[in-house]
């Protein structure tokens, strides 16, 4: 029997939440991790950059193409997780 594409988007859905939940909490716990050096760079973001500050000169600010990178990897990560849950749904409805 064929899943309604309304359970389809649910799934995909939960899946995006879920990603976007997940490197939330991994973002969240590397920006709060303890800075070493006072002069030094340092990036924040998992799993590309998307922040830098440090160093004498100042050169804290966005980066961009990090920023852009993980999203592509958020978005991937929903995708993935809304086709696994889609398709674990799907198989334990066909037991039923």
């Amino acid at each position: 029997m064929p899943m309604r594409n309304g359970k389809r988007a649910f799934g995909y859905a939960v899946g995006f939440f879920a990603s976007i939940g997940l490197f939330s909490v991994i973002n969240y716990r590397h920006f709060h991790r303890p800075v070493n050096c006072s002069d030094c760079f340092f990036p924040y973001g998992v799993p590309f950059t998307f922040y830098q500050e440090g160093g004498f000169a100042g050169g804290a600010g966005f980066v961009w193409t990090g920023v852009i990178g993980d999203l592509i990897v958020v978005v991937a990560a929903g995708i993935v997780l809304g086709w696994a849950w889609t398709k674990i749904f799907e198989a334990v409805r066909t037991k039923l």
